[in-house]
């Protein structure tokens, strides 16, 4: 047998009423059920309501949460698609990561909603030095003669005191100045140009 919910809702809520020829054993949940019906059955009718209501669920919530993260992020992917390499605005990928950054804070506020920001703040040396074994994600700062620029990607902690991050470590003593490190990816860049510097500043005197 087969019963709509809205059905079987509606036929808990008529039995409710007519509960003087069950015998109760006594739910504890309330002691007033001669004259309001069942508690168990009137809560079951209610659960059962609010699950059949899909225009107020937390399916139905982030089904529209989704559709707007896609629709920003194909505008972000469609603006980005000049600035990418070889394209008519390429920039040696500066604002091609800033496209990057864009969608992964969009992610993370569709993910985690208003504990985003708490999410993308950075890891303090204390917390680094506590997660030995654990893998974070690290936005390293280099610098050349022609410009400043970061890469970011996902680094061991193998030891209290020590980040390594491909070839390199990191003592955690430079977090927040050579690198910044987070409990999960901020970015996805890869590597970007942060600041060229004037070449003339670093010509050879004649």
């Amino acid at each position: 047998m087969s019963i709509a919910t809205k059905n079987l809702v509606a036929a808990l809520r008529s039995l409710k009423l007519q509960t003087g020829s069950i015998d109760c054993s006594g739910c504890g949940r309330e002691h007033n059920c001669s004259t309001s019906g069942c508690a168990l059955i009137r809560e079951a009718a209610d659960q059962l309501e609010r699950l059949n209501d899909f225009s107020n669920s937390q399916i139905a919530d982030l089904l529209k949460k989704n559709g707007a993260l896609q629709t920003a992020m194909e505008a972000i992917s469609n603006a980005a698609i000049g600035y990418l390499e070889g394209g008519p605005y390429d920039d040696a990928g500066e604002t091609a990561a800033l496209f990057a950054n864009a969608v992964n804070d969009l992610s993370a506020v569709f993910v985690y909603g208003d504990d985003a920001k708490a999410w993308q703040q950075p890891l303090t040396r204390e917390q680094l030095r506590n997660m030995v074994g654990s893998w974070v994600w690290v936005v390293v700062n280099y610098e050349n003669d022609a410009a400043s620029f970061q890469c970011d990607g996902w680094a061991l902690v193998p030891t209290p005191g020590i980040v390594a991050y491909l070839d390199q470590e990191f003592s955690t003593s430079e977090v927040g100045t050579r690198f910044r490190a987070y409990a999960h990816p901020v970015s996805n860049f890869g590597t970007r140009i942060v600041s060229r510097k004037d070449s003339e500043e670093h010509a050879k005197p004649e």
